[in-house]
């Protein structure tokens, strides 16, 4: 019988390590059916077994059978759910694996991943790659849950999210890819899970891939979750957003820019023009002192013009009355040093490509008579 099988190669691990690499994958997924079909015929006292039988396989040498071993140990998981559990209430409550070793087996495989690895570490090839192969069971692990919408017992694993954004910057792309796929799945399907710690955690990692990753995940989050922010959440958003328009890499401050843009378009009933004020009051430090003063002044005065853009950009088809002003002071910036310039370009052409079709029917009347000279001699300057 299977269970005979399954059994068998339990008890004599051996046996299954001399397998091909097709005959292990094929195994693993013949216990992903045992498992899913026959679970309560599986003895319960052969449970520290099985955990000892995968505890070697989680980094085995072939992505293959890694994609198996974490599926097959998600499929496991599902299978000894406390009974007590209320599993059409998935969203309201934690879910607990009704057996104390194989709750510690997981925490044991999540608590394997390196969140913050040092270069030494990295450059330890032997180490490093025997951490990728666990990522990458981990992540198999993950998707497997998500995909089935099981994401919610993710969240007792300590750490979680930091693990998987930890993963999203790995060197290898698709380890890195698979685990922003996996960041995706489960913001979409967890609500609350961007907490005050965890954003703060991540918009201070040392990497800048990091914290940008981290804006583009705002984006999706928001989104899928508009109509279950609270006022607290909103503003822990806001202020992320524009804490990061000031970040040292100008490409997080560029993703911060259009996420708070997008913020800017779900969440209409906020105070426009105090924005206005405090990214305008940014857009005018002048840009002096030593050369690392400079730099740093540099960074500030972007973040005002960043700030700006955002506003602008975030009305595609209308022009608020807050708007022609707002263009107005992004203006004075037309021939401030880059990447000032290139920004104020870039949100002046934009802004015109999706007004200028009801320009003169619609939007051109909110503008006055000076307001619209400026916007003339932008457009007709070479560098437009």
């Amino acid at each position: 019988s299977i269970l005979s099988l399954f059994l068998y190669y339990l008890r004599n691990p051996n046996e299954y390590l001399s397998l091909t690499a097709s005959g292990k994958a094929k195994y693993l997924q013949v216990l992903q059916c045992l498992f899913s079909n026959f679970s309560r015929e599986i003895p319960l006292n052969i449970i520290d077994q099985i955990i000892s039988f995968f505890s070697p396989l989680i980094s085995d040498s072939l992505k293959s059978v890694r994609e198996e071993v974490g599926i097959t140990i998600s499929t496991l998981v599902l299978c000894f759910w406390a009974p007590s559990c209320d599993l059409s209430n998935i969203q309201k409550s934690l879910l607990v694996v009704n057996n104390s070793n194989l709750n510690s087996f997981i925490s044991h495989f999540a608590s394997q991943i390196i969140i913050d690895p040092t270069p030494e570490q990295m450059q330890n090839k032997e180490e490093w790659d025997a951490q990728s192969r666990i990522r990458d069971t981990f992540l198999s692990f993950c998707l497997s849950l998500l995909r089935h919408g099981f994401g919610d017992i993710l969240t007792t694993l300590e750490n979680f999210f930091l693990i998987l954004f930890s993963i999203s910057n790995d060197n290898d792309h698709s380890i890195s890819n698979e685990a922003r796929n996996c960041i995706m799945l489960a913001l979409i399907s967890m609500p609350n899970s961007f907490t005050e710690q965890l954003c703060n955690h991540l918009s201070n990692s040392q990497s800048w891939r990091v914290r940008g990753f981290l804006m583009r995940s705002l984006q999706i989050y928001t989104f899928s979750h508009l109509n279950s922010h609270s006022e607290v959440e909103r503003k822990l958003y806001f202020d992320l957003a524009v804490r990061l328009l000031s970040d040292p890499q100008v490409e997080v401050r560029r993703i911060a820019s259009t996420t708070l843009s997008g913020l800017f378009k779900m969440y209409q009933f906020i105070d426009i023009r105090k924005f206005i004020r405090n990214f305008n009051k940014n857009a005018q430090i002048s840009i002096n002192g030593s050369q690392s003063e400079k730099t740093i002044k540099l960074v500030e005065k972007h973040s005002g013009v960043l700030g700006l853009e955002a506003l602008v950009l975030s009305q595609p088809n209308d022009v608020p009355n807050w708007l022609p002003d707002c263009l107005m002071l992004l203006s004075e910036h037309s021939n401030d040093p880059n990447p000032i310039q290139e920004t104020v370009k870039k949100t002046l052409g934009e802004f015109w490509r999706t007004h200028q079709e009801k320009w003169e029917i619609l939007h051109k009347s909110k503008f006055s008579y000076e307001q619209l000279e400026v916007i003339q001699e932008i457009k007709s300057s070479p560098s437009y």
